[in-house]
């Protein structure tokens, strides 16, 4: 619910929103919001991010990798 109610007070829609985290519990938070993810696979948390969450999310192994994300035409989130 925190990543739902981030979208609210950002006046944001999930669907058109990206969740970035570099732990799996961010992962899937993302998803059960309704967002896109992106895994970032160089903090804290990345150790532990794999399987098929991350598999589905965007993957990020450095800062400029992000950027190139946002930057990119949105993909639906199904």
């Amino acid at each position: 619910a925190p990543v739902l109610h981030a979208c609210r007070a950002l006046n944001a829609n999930p669907g058109e929103s990206l969740f970035v985290g570099d732990d799996i519990r961010d992962i899937e938070a993302g998803i059960a919001a309704g967002t896109q993810t992106a895994a970032v696979h160089y903090g804290y948390g990345s150790g532990e991010l794999h399987g098929k969450p991350v598999e589905s999310s965007l993957q990020i192994h450095h800062p400029s990798d992000l950027l190139e994300c946002v930057r990119a035409e949105p993909a639906p989130v199904t």
